[in-house]
This record gives C-alpha cells, structure tokens and sequence, in this order.
C-alpha cells in the first residue's frame, strides 16, 4: 500500500506498507484519519493516523475474516464492514465487526445467485450500510441498503449497473459506480438513489477498469483505481476533467483508494 500527497502530478510514493499486507484489497479512512485495509486472504488490518512523515510501525489491530476473501472496507459509527469475494456457493455477503472486537460480530449473507461481494460503503449520518453484489457470473449487478450493523431486511435500490466494480458515496447521497461493463465503454456512473438510470458518468478515453472510487475536495473532484491501465486518476466529477495522473513505482494489482481526511459521509 502506497501514499501520497493529494496534491502535485505524477509524483513517487511518500512512503510504503508491506507486510503483513499479503493481497491488499481495499482502503477507508475514517473521521480520525485511521486507515484500514482489507486483505483478500481474510483480515481487515487498522493503522493509527498515518501521516506525510513516515509508514506507521505496523497495523494496531487485526479484524479476523477467516475464511472468506474480503475486497473492500469501509467503517460507520461503532462498525466495521467487509465485501466478502467468497464464501458459501451461491452466497454474496458481508462481514460485521464491533469497532474493537477481533471476532465477527456476524456475516451477512444474501441468496440469490452465483456471484460475489463487490463493494461496501457506509453514510455515518444515517449508519446504513450499502453492499455491492454481482447476481450471478454474468449477470447484473445489485446495491442493497442495510440498517446499521447489517440488521432488518435489506432495500435494493432501483440503480441496475451491469457491474459495480468500487463505489463511493458523497456526502449529498450520490453514488459513484465503477462500472467496466457500461454500455457506453467503461464508466463512473454518478447514481442519485431514487432512479435507475445515471445522472451523468465519466467515459474517457483513458479509463479502462475503474476498481476502486473516493471522493475529495466536497466531492467535487474523485480518485479513481483503474486495475487495467495500472494508474490512478484525479477526475473533476461533474464534467470528467483528467487532474492528475499517478503511476509510480509502477502498480501491478491497483484494487483501491481512499483519501485523507476522508470526503466520504
């Protein structure tokens, strides 16, 4: 996991984490600026406030996600949620801890087809939870609200993205979708949540497979993860603007990103 200053073009890394990240999945940072990352071979990992000095010593504390491969993050209040890639078959769900607690405080699971956790993102205002989920290997994707702590029944929102591939929620309710199968070419699609079809998306050519989303700068600008091309992008999100391109030392797997301090609600 690399950082960098939010300002300056095409610039090196500040400093690096290595171990005991294995396969880095995704990134959020909260409202005290700690950072916690998922790690596909089954942990979430939280580093105390790091800052432009130097890499902190290593993580200060281990949520356990033991069987399942989490590929993103995202913490709200006194949770701490998981997207979850696999688990049972014909499974998609997500995982819950208490803010402190190493163990689950439970696993979220959604039935309904051969397809796997996507995303997870949270609003602090509200505490709902929204999980990302293909519903089968081919097929549409799906964005459910869950009540604080992954409880009740879930509500699907009438956005019907044919995938969902990152997302991140600004702090004026508008989801931005990384969606590689858009009809148009690959996209960000800008969703307001009372509506299936996008207010306005980014198709650049420069864009191939956005996989990782977060907002900057009261959401007027958004980092965008692009797994094909190996680079990150600074985007202005209302007209699409390229800002600033990051590439060095040369990504290999570019899966997430997040900013500090966070734009995110």
């Amino acid at each position: 996991m690399y950082a960098y200053l939010q300002s300056g073009k095409a610039q090196s890394p500040l400093w690096s984490i290595g171990a005991p990240l294995a396969e880095p999945s995704g990134l959020w940072v909260d409202g005290e600026r700690n950072l916690y990352v998922s790690d596909s071979t089954g942990y979430v990992f939280a580093f105390t406030a790091p800052n432009a000095k130097g890499a902190p010593s290593g993580p200060s504390f281990t949520y356990d996600d033991t069987g399942l491969s989490p590929t993103a993050v995202a913490l709200c209040g006194n949770y701490v949620y998981a997207s979850n890639e696999s688990g049972t078959l014909g499974t998609q769900s997500f995982t819950v801890w208490t803010k402190g607690t190493s163990a689950p405080l439970r696993v979220v699971s959604y039935t309904g087809g051969r397809g796997t956790g996507d995303s997870v993102t949270c609003d602090a205002a509200t505490g709902n939870v929204y999980f990302a989920y293909q519903l089968d290997d081919n097929g549409d994707a799906e964005i459910d609200v869950w009540s604080a702590g992954g409880t009740g029944s879930p509500t699907k929102l009438p956005m019907e993205p044919l995938s969902v591939q990152g997302f991140a929620l600004s702090k004026a309710g508008l989801l931005a979708v990384g969606n590689s199968y858009d009809p148009e070419g690959p996209a960000v699609d800008f969703y307001k949540q009372t509506g299936n079809q996008p207010t306005r998306r980014i198709i650049a050519s420069w864009l191939s497979l956005p996989v990782g989303l977060a907002y900057e700068k009261n959401d007027a600008n958004i980092w965008i993860a692009d797994l094909d091309n190996q680079a990150l992008y600074l985007a202005n999100a209302a007209s699409g603007k390229l800002i600033n391109t990051i590439t060095k030392p040369g990504f290999r797997s570019l899966l997430g990103v997040a900013v500090s301090p966070p734009d995110h609600p």
